[in-house]
């Protein structure tokens, strides 16, 4: 049992040995690490940008370009503005139907009673 005891206490000592070391160990890490976080940031913002020119190519090309709502709205125009050239082409033609006619009535007014006053004098 003597042995057992021995390389028991001898296991005991071995174990205090590594704890110490790990304390001491991560004495020095700890600082090291803390440095090594504030000099490199987990998180950055990164700008990308393109040069100038290529820019203002891009946006050349996106003013000369058409836009589609601009089309939609544009045809939308067109056939409203068709509409209404039917619309008022045929008003413009019934009302000009409306002013023929009435243009004919005294005209017929006229000869019915020049008519009638050619019998009147017949008979009289």
């Amino acid at each position: 049992m003597g042995i057992l005891t021995t390389f028991a206490r001898l296991l005991f000592e071995l174990k205090n040995a590594l704890n110490k070391l790990e304390n001491t160990v991560s004495k020095y890490q700890e600082p090291e690490s803390r440095k090594a976080e504030e000099k490199f940031p987990t998180e950055f913002e990164a700008v990308v940008g393109l040069p100038v020119d290529v820019t203002d190519n891009y946006g050349a090309e996106n003013r000369e370009r058409p836009n589609k709502q601009a089309g939609k709205k544009r045809l939308v125009l067109e056939f409203v503005a068709v509409g209404a050239a039917i619309f008022l082409s045929v008003s413009t033609f019934c009302t000009l139907e409306v002013v023929n006619g009435q243009l004919w009535k005294p005209k017929e007014r006229t000869a019915i009673s020049k008519g009638s006053f050619k019998n009147s004098s017949d008979h009289g």
